[in-house]
């Protein structure tokens, strides 16, 4: 992999140390037995994995709060997933009962922020995550305007897993290109909304990483950024590029060059 200049990880590493500790305070938690068909290839649990835990924990909490999907779907109201921002640890392997917890921040009009951590029965954190979700009218394809009593049995208030994130990141222009794909959004890659589901996205751009790199590295760290919902029948590529010790996957619509769905960056160490 392409070496960063003294400069860029001098700023890295300010960067990584602005993030905070783990948050300890009141959550909504469940527990989780790591199975080996959740477990890579190097033995231990796929980021998709990490991934679908923290969303249907979403669910869980959201269930628990009486807002089920069933009471939703009679509203047209959906719960839109915009960004991901992970930092992972050394993860856990098949027969490892781990717990995953989640908090919500205060609510800003249809915008929310919900944060994640997953934890071994010792304590030690495989990994930790913020999120950022949109609430919208799936008839009127519009954001809903949150109240304070709708939001109250989400909220927690125990600060931010990923310190001022802000979903975005910078990428140079003029990095290489190493890898492309074109795969099409199959049934079982969609979800409730027959849209290809997020964690979708990650096993996407992971499975384009070139062996050299994926064989030889761990991934330490994942910014998603979604930018459109890919349906059944659509054909994504994926486009990989290559800067220091990050890659990024740019996926679009292999039909329409101009349509992103979404963008997926990678550190690998």
């Amino acid at each position: 992999m392409t070496q960063k200049t003294a400069k860029e990880k001098a700023m890295e590493e300010t960067k990584r140390k602005k993030a905070i500790t783990i948050p300890e305070g009141n959550c909504y938690s469940h527990n989780y037995l790591v199975t080996y068909s959740e477990i890579t290839s190097k033995g231990r649990l796929k980021p998709s994995m990490v991934v679908n835990y923290f969303q249907n924990l979403a669910v869980l909490h959201s269930d628990n709060a009486g807002y089920t999907l069933k009471w939703l779907r009679e509203r047209h109201w959906g719960w839109i997933l915009t960004g991901w921002h992970i930092r992972f640890g050394d993860l856990p392997g098949e027969g490892t009962n781990v717990t995953a917890e989640t908090w919500t921040s205060p609510y800003r009009r249809s915008q929310a922020d919900r944060d994640f951590v997953l934890k071994g029965e010792d304590g030690e954190v495989y990994a930790y995550a913020s999120s950022r979700w949109f609430l919208m009218d799936t008839t009127k394809r519009r954001p809903v305007k949150l109240d304070k009593e709708f939001f109250a049995a989400y909220t927690f208030e125990n600060g931010r897993s990923v310190a001022e994130e802000n979903y975005k990141f910078e990428f140079p222009d003029d990095a290489p290109e190493i890898a492309v794909f074109s795969i099409p959004v199959m049934r079982r890659d969609t979800d409730t909304n027959r849209h290809a589901n997020n964690a979708v996205y990650i096993d996407w751009a992971m499975d384009g990483v070139p062996d050299e790199i994926y064989d030889s590295h761990d991934l330490t760290e994942l910014t998603v950024l979604y930018k459109k919902e890919c349906r059944l029948g659509d054909q994504v590529r994926g486009r990989l590029y290559e800067h220091g010790d990050e890659v990024l996957c740019i996926l679009t619509n292999d039909n329409d060059p101009e349509t992103e769905f979404g963008r997926v960056l990678m550190r690998w160490e």
